[in-house]
């Protein structure tokens, strides 16, 4: 399965990119990112032998998490 992001653009991704997204960029984003999320469930690694490598694989999905919320908040403030 492809991600639209890779692990290390996650780590750049912010809420103020969303603040000049319309309603059909912010679907198109949100898509792309549950797309990536979903992706990286697949190759999560174990935490008993990866630590450091689960911790950052942690720290992705729960940006992604909050971006996903973060558009949904948006897209309810919009009227969708």
């Amino acid at each position: 399965m492809s991600m639209p992001f890779e692990p290390e653009e996650i780590d750049d991704l912010d809420e103020s990119l969303l603040e000049t997204m319309d309603r059909e960029e912010l679907a198109e984003f949100k898509r792309q990112l549950q797309d990536t999320l979903d992706g990286l469930m697949v190759l999560e690694p174990d935490p008993d032998d990866e630590e450091e490598e689960y911790y950052e694989w942690e720290d992705r999905v729960n940006v992604l998490n909050d971006m996903i919320d973060a558009i949904d908040d948006k897209l309810d403030s919009l009227g969708e």
